[in-house]
């Protein structure tokens, strides 16, 4: 029996892409962007930004030092958002109005202040909302200061929200993440990056369509 349903975020609700991101970063000086960054988890200062080490301002501070560079958070969230390749509205959309009622909807993502604040101001849905309105919780990994896969952040959403594995499915386009939620006793589904998994919640809560 499934009650809870605990979302990812990036290739789960949107389509990403990490060309756009490394495309932008390039431009701007961060020369080994393509070594750093990645769908699932990032790596080095990436890695410490997404992990809560640093505030916007820190991260840039860091950047500007390292790369030897003079630039404004604006631009590092722009180059950030590079990885959004389109907001699957549509899906919000979905859990909103066709799950039951009875089924508990969060989210886990490893994400950043830099677009976790622009989800949080509306900037992203095409109806304004803060992506948080549609869950009952949220966790992010730059506020929890840890990354999926680790286990340790499973450990925090159970302990925070009184959920059973067992009775809680994981949708995450990432296998490693997958694979410890598996391990931990959560039914998961790891879909393509942007895939339409409605189907499948269709099919396994019974819902119309």
């Amino acid at each position: 029996m499934i009650r809870n349903i605990l979302f990812d975020l990036g290739g789960v609700f949107i389509e990403l892409t990490r060309e756009e991101s490394i495309r932008r970063f390039e431009l701007l000086g961060v020369h080994d962007a393509g070594a750093l960054l990645d769908p699932y988890k990032q790596e080095g200062i990436f890695l410490a930004l997404e992990s809560g080490k640093y505030s916007k301002e820190g991260f840039t501070e860091r950047v500007n030092k390292e790369y030897g560079l003079a630039l404004k958070p604006e631009q590092i969230r722009h180059a950030l958002e590079g990885f959004v390749v389109k907001m699957q509205d549509w899906k919000f959309d979905f859990i909103e109005q066709e799950l039951p009622e009875e089924i508990h909807l969060l989210l886990v993502s490893n994400t950043n202040a830099f677009v976790w604040e622009e989800a949080e101001a509306g900037h992203l849905l095409k109806n304004g909302r803060p992506i948080s309105s549609y869950f009952e919780h949220v966790t992010t990994s730059y506020e929890a200061g840890i990354c999926k896969p680790e286990r340790s952040i499973f450990e925090k959403i159970i302990e925070e929200t009184k959920i059973r594995p067992e009775e809680t499915l994981f949708i995450d386009d990432g296998p490693a993440n997958t694979a410890v939620a598996r391990s931990m006793g959560f039914v998961t589904y790891c879909p393509d990056n942007g895939e339409d998994w409605r189907p499948l919640l269709r099919k396994m809560l019974g819902t119309r369509k």
